[in-house]
């Protein structure tokens, strides 16, 4: 008797929370930082992408501002950074598939 179980790959995304999104004005200074929830392998997802504006759909259609990396222990992640541009709204997607959009703070 040959028992054979098959486990279909767990293509699900991960969960991208924003904690902070804020442009300090005075010296264009973007900070932006998050977590990520682990992706369905159980791991967390390598890094997460900062865009310009509002997520669409499942993507982030503006201008690149970063990558960064995610905590391989807890999901963390943060950038900091200056900017060039006026930023109102970000996008943040993870390499796990998680998009999330906020708001900027202007400080």
């Amino acid at each position: 008797t040959v028992i054979q179980v098959v486990n279909a790959a767990n293509n699900a995304a991960d969960t991208v929370t924003i904690n902070r999104a804020e442009l300090r004005v005075n010296n264009a200074e973007l900070r932006v930082e998050g977590i990520n929830s682990r992706t369905g392998n159980g791991s967390f997802a390598p890094s997460v992408e900062i865009h310009n504006g509002a997520a669409v759909g499942n993507t982030c259609p503006g201008a690149l501002i970063a990558t960064t990396a995610v905590s391989a222990a807890d999901g963390t992640w943060r950038f900091r950074g200056n900017v060039n541009i006026t930023v109102t709204t970000v996008c943040v997607k993870s390499a796990g598939g998680g998009v999330a959009s906020s708001s900027v703070n202007q400080r």
